[in-house]
């Protein structure tokens, strides 16, 4: 391990043990909230807003992929293998609000069924309902 490379976070323990914890490792102490492979980590459970981002790259991967020449089936196959990692990554490390998932299903579906993200009336008022 290359402590000067390292970062050790605390939160909610006794100023003297950080210091230990400082002396015997010679790592810096880094604050929270932090960025770990793009995902915000914070002690505290996620607001909707902190998840736009997540919901923002998978209207991006979908604009991005170029639906319209893929059939039924090959979106289908793109939502499970791809679209659906993105949260499932992000739901390994926080539970997800309520809201955040309904919006990537909103997305989804009209992907699923006319090959865009804004097409059809699960998208109507898209990024306006959900903020």
């Amino acid at each position: 391990m290359n402590s000067g490379k390292s970062i050790f976070y605390c939160n909610g323990v006794r100023d003297n043990i950080v210091t230990g914890i400082k002396e015997a490792s010679s790592m810096k102490r880094g604050t929270i909230p932090f960025k770990y492979v793009g995902v915000n980590i914070m002690p505290k459970r996620l607001r909707i807003l902190e998840c736009q981002c997540l919901v923002d790259r998978v209207i991006e991967r979908i604009q991005r992929l170029g639906a319209k020449k893929l059939s039924y089936t090959g979106r289908d196959v793109l939502i499970t293998s791809v679209l659906s990692n993105l949260h499932s990554y992000w739901e390994r490390i926080f539970i997800l609000p309520k809201a955040v998932l309904k919006k990537i299903e909103s997305v989804c579906m009209p992907f699923l069924w006319y090959g865009n993200e804004k097409k059809g009336k699960a998208s109507s008022g898209l990024m306006e309902a959900y903020l």
